[in-house]
């Protein structure tokens, strides 16, 4: 009896781990940028190079990013800005003061809404100090 309610347990478990997988298969997005220089994503600084950026795990809102030999990672969650009003380009859009750049917003064209990030307090403070302001786009690549 014990070995068949052991049998069970174990066939469920295997079968939620299939079906995880699966979930995270159609909702992760997975897309290179190169970004040309050192940028704030959340409370991580990262250095400029290759990133993969995937959305969408663990949550809808998460974004992370991974340097391209996996050295360097970060993780922030983003929200709903607006309606996807762009020119169809996958981007990453940064704050610009100065020579420090904040990531700010997400345009992804198969997501019909723009994804912002945000203000960090070393963002906020950044601001408040440097008055040379700017924003910049990085384009997006599919994997």
């Amino acid at each position: 009896m014990r070995r068949r309610i052991y049998q069970a347990c174990l066939s469920v478990v295997v079968a939620l781990l299939l079906t995880m997988g699966v979930v995270f298969a159609q909702t992760s997005a997975r897309v290179l940028a190169d970004i040309p220089f050192d940028f704030h994503v959340g409370n991580a600084t990262l250095p400029s190079g290759q990133y993969m950026i995937k959305s969408g795990f663990p949550t809808r809102d998460a974004l992370s990013f991974q340097s391209r030999y996996g050295s360097r990672n970060a993780m922030t969650l983003t929200t709903a800005v607006s309606p996807s009003k762009g020119d169809g380009v996958a981007k990453l859009v940064f704050n610009r003061y100065g020579s420090n750049y904040f990531l700010s917003q997400v345009w992804n064209p198969s997501d019909s809404i723009v994804r912002g990030v945000w203000k960090s307090k070393a963002e906020m403070e950044v601001a408040r100090n440097i008055h040379d302001t700017d924003t910049v786009a990085v384009a997006l690549k599919k994997q």
